[in-house]
């Protein structure tokens, strides 16, 4: 690996009016991603449970409403992929790219998710399928089989990689905040132990929803600028 030193320059990733673009999507996909999150906790909490299907049975409208921002929330993360990538690509290449793939492998993953428990939630509401097998299903019938599995590969395992690996890429960057690096890394291992409290899993949301906006306050700015050679080969 070949390191050379190397400082920010008047030559910034994002020009004029891409800057304004890239701060919305890098504040856009967190914050549905926050939305959808407060939305599941209030139905949970007008539901009494946390059991998916029950809450789709005693709050229905609340339940739609998260389907239709979890739909919203697909092209928005991608969109925000896609400008972390551009920020951190001229710094060090590889990382960038594959924390893009890994995050774009787990946002297909998330589309196929809410495609699923919207047709359970339907099948529940309808009567055709009980609470309890739902339950079931979502519980276990879908890892028992290979493509469930593979799913779920792409559901969790893809969120920890990409995250953690852009993560890294912020921190080689040379005028990113380390804390939000550091929020980036940490936050999949936030995000697994708060996650059956849905009031606490919409306040890390809103962490990482802190962090990108200050992300995007920079970029505003100074558009991101590139180093003067790359910093790092990979």
């Amino acid at each position: 690996m070949t390191i050379v030193e190397a400082r920010p320059t008047a030559s910034p990733v994002f020009q004029k009016s891409q800057r304004t673009a890239a701060a919305i999507f890098l504040v856009l996909g967190p914050l549905f991603m926050l939305i959808s999150s407060a939305v599941a906790a209030a139905a949970d909490t007008i539901a009494g449970t946390t059991d998916d299907a029950a809450v789709a049975v005693s709050a229905p409208t609340l339940t739609t409403i998260g389907s239709i921002l979890d739909w919203i929330t697909v092209p928005t993360m991608l969109a925000w992929a896609a400008s972390l990538l551009l920020i951190c690509r001229p710094w060090t290449r590889r990382l960038a790219w594959t924390g893009f793939v890994a995050m774009t492998l787990q946002i297909c993953a998330l589309a196929t998710v809410v495609g699923i428990e919207l047709l359970r939630n339907v099948l529940v509401e309808q009567d055709v399928l009980s609470t309890a097998a739902a339950k079931q299903v979502m519980d276990s019938g879908l890892t028992s089989d290979p493509a469930g599995v593979f799913l779920f590969i792409m559901f969790i395992p893809m969120e920890i990689v990409g995250l953690i690996v852009l993560g890294v890429a912020l921190w080689r960057t040379a005028w990113v905040p380390k804390w939000i690096a550091i929020l980036f890394i940490a936050f999949p291992f936030i995000d697994f132990v708060v996650n059956d409290t849905r009031w606490l899993s919409a306040l890390a949301f809103a962490l990482l929803l802190a962090g990108c906006a200050v992300l995007a306050l920079k970029v505003l700015r100074d558009g991101a600028p590139r180093p003067v050679a790359p910093e790092h080969t990979v």
